[in-house]
């Protein structure tokens, strides 16, 4: 005979879910002195589309100016840029960094948090770092110029004066070139090119004169053009 009987009822198991450490990809990017500045390189997303991701970004130095937030903030006393995605929410970006002026220093050891927070309060991170490289620029060189009277036949004075406007150091005047000298006509310093121009250095220009003949150009306008170049370092 059967003497067995079965009862038979389900037992409901809910476990509350824990947040995953975040997806985090972070790239360097690279600007110009002097440039409008360039946006950071992160991307990142969460596990489950019932995390909520907060990004946080330090390390930014005070000389350095934030062009634009894109979409999050920035607390100065701090210096942390930070962002608050919606549930689910992936983000690719990140602030816009300007370097200071006449400035070639990178902006090194960036860090960047990112905290995906789940539903229960639980929470799980990332981190990265990450660089701004900034590319010298010379800026146009200081330039003035002018002539004395003379007769001709006489050494006539030349009143030239060049310098950097960057004075961190990082530029030289590279070379100063002076065109129109009349071809019987010389100057008491610098070197004669091939097609008629004269190159000097920025120490040639103390003193220097053109030489005229008698009989040669009465009325002529000389050109000068100077260069700067960025010193970078090897």
């Amino acid at each position: 005979t059967d003497n067995t009987a079965t009862t038979t009822t389900t037992v409901k198991v809910k476990l509350d879910p824990l947040a995953d450490a975040p997806n985090l990809k972070v790239t360097d990017v690279w600007t110009k002195e002097d440039s409008s500045g360039v946006a950071l390189k992160i991307e990142t997303s969460p596990n489950s589309p019932t995390e909520t991701l907060t990004i946080k970004v330090t390390g930014i130095e005070p000389s350095w100016t934030i062009t634009n937030l894109n979409g999050g903030t920035y607390d100065a006393a701090t210096k942390t840029w930070s962002i608050t995605l919606a549930p689910g929410a992936s983000f690719n970006g990140g602030p816009t960094l300007k370097p200071p002026a006449d400035s070639d220093a990178d902006l090194t050891g960036i860090s960047v948090n990112v905290t995906a927070t789940q539903t229960n309060g639980s929470t799980a991170s990332a981190n990265a770092t990450t660089n701004v490289y900034v590319d010298a620029v010379a800026d146009a060189p200081n330039l003035s110029a002018s002539a004395s009277g003379g007769n001709e036949g006489a050494q006539i004075a030349l009143n030239i004066a060049t310098s950097v406007k960057d004075n961190d150091g990082s530029e030289k005047i590279d070379s100063v070139v002076i065109k129109g000298v009349p071809s019987n006509y010389s100057l008491s310093a610098g070197t004669k090119l091939a097609n008629g121009d004269w190159l000097l250095t920025s120490d040639q220009l103390s003193g220097l004169k053109i030489n005229t003949v008698k009989g040669g150009s009465l009325d002529f306008t000389l050109t000068v053009v100077s260069t700067s170049k960025e010193q970078v370092a090897a």
